[in-house]
């Protein structure tokens, strides 16, 4: 099949966010029996280097920069009065959308996947083609959890009317996509107990098993460490939450720990974290190498969609986890025996203590997580999946309809 690839961000080997490892994943598997064309906009000059990596693959890409003139960021700013939510108006483009159509009458595709709700708005310009959409979380979902944690009330207001329009938006461009894509079961389900006429399914991550069994040997003494892009709002509250909230309770115990902050982007305030033992990175290109020094990986996270791709990552490097509620969601681990959950910062900082503690313990959790990993994240069974339905949804070009696909959708179940 020839596949067109729609996406907000550049997915790469290295990339330091979910999505773009999830997309990475998808199209190195992709790519081996489709001819895949994928267009995709760059956050920087630095980040096009790692085109060469798709080239490699076989993929043909397509890059654009997603320039604004003042003007034009004042205008989106104003969108705050508009119907349409702000994230969808930052990634419209005439650009875009003219690459897109000048893709669309070089080749015959017979499959779109449009990845990320906002890029949605291209969906109009591909009206004659079978479409998916890849969501790697549900946006108002999201946008919910931030307005549950806010406090001013200004900001609440703000985020209220965002909430709205991402919700209303997010439903009406979902029933346009012949298929909707989840990253989780989790947001299958929200997704189709909002949309029950739509064709929902989902597709675990690939994670590859780093370690074949667990070892210390490269590992810091009394160590922690924390993964995530801050580009992500959901980085920075975890962080934030757990400086304020935990770090002191674990300092309080166990004076000489140490604490790794890797991902790109890190925000002014955690620089500051930056006395006694924390260490910020910075953006790395391979994050396993310095998960390899903690001895403990935490997720603090208070905001969380889809799934935390970070966590996978964590466990199959053989590095017993503690998270929230919210940052175990979707992932399917067994609570206790293969993570620890913890959602008070007196319990979490606890976990975490006794994990460093107790090495026969902290075996204990790394080797269940580990074998966790090996035996749910199979990405050959899930790759099976995604290709199926995408050589199904293209053979019915042209003869698309919601009734249909619930049809389609009993009988694949």
């Amino acid at each position: 099949m020839k596949i067109l690839v729609v996406t907000a961000f550049l997915p790469y080997a290295s990339v330091d966010h979910a999505g773009g490892k999830v997309s990475y994943a998808l199209l190195s598997s992709l790519c081996l029996d489709h001819d895949i064309t994928l267009i995709s906009f760059l956050r920087s000059q630095e980040e096009s280097k790692h085109v060469v990596d798709l080239e490699n693959l076989g993929v043909k890409v397509r890059t654009l920069y997603s320039r604004r003139s003042f003007a034009r960021k004042v205008l989106d700013r104003l969108s705050i009065f508009t119907f349409i939510p702000l994230r969808c108006v930052l990634h419209r483009s005439s650009d875009m959308a003219a690459e897109i159509q000048r893709s669309v009458n070089e080749m015959d595709f017979d499959l779109v996947q449009i990845e990320y709700t906002q890029m949605a708005i291209y969906s109009r310009l591909l009206s004659s083609l079978p479409k998916v959409l890849l969501k790697f979380d549900i946006q108002f979902d999201v946008m919910r959890q931030r307005l549950r944690l806010c406090r001013n009330w200004f900001s609440r207001l703000l985020l209220s009317w965002e909430f709205w329009k991402l919700k209303r938006w997010e439903m009406a461009v979902c029933m346009n996509f012949d298929h909707i894509l989840c990253a989780s079961k989790h947001d299958a389900d929200l997704l189709q107990s909002c949309l029950p006429g739509a064709d929902i399914s989902f597709m675990k991550p690939y994670v590859q098993p780093a370690v074949d069994f667990i070892t210390e040997e490269n590992a810091e003494a009394r160590s922690v460490a924390y993964l995530g892009g801050f580009m992500n709002p959901r980085n920075v509250y975890a962080m934030n939450y757990f400086f304020d909230e935990i770090w002191p309770l674990i300092l309080k115990e166990i004076p000489d720990a140490v604490m790794y902050v890797i991902g790109s982007s890190p925000p002014p305030r955690a620089w500051s974290y930056m006395k006694g033992r924390v260490h910020v990175t910075g953006f790395v290109d391979d994050p396993r190498k310095h998960l390899a020094k903690a001895l403990v990986f935490v997720a603090p996270m208070r905001i969380a969609g889809g799934i935390m791709v970070k966590i996978l990552e964590a466990m199959s490097v053989g590095k017993p986890v503690v998270t929230t509620t919210l940052g175990a969601k979707g992932i399917g681990a067994l609570p206790g025996k293969e993570l620890l959950i913890a959602d008070e910062p007196v319990r979490f900082a606890e976990a975490v203590v006794r994990l460093l503690v107790d090495k026969k313990y902290r075996r204990e959790i790394a080797c269940a997580g580990l074998e966790f990993i090996k035996r749910e994240y199979n990405w050959k069974r899930s790759f099976r999946h995604v290709d199926e339905l995408y050589k199904e949804i293209a053979s019915n070009r042209g003869s698309f309809s919601h009734s249909a696909a619930r049809e389609k959708k009993k009988e694949r179940s």
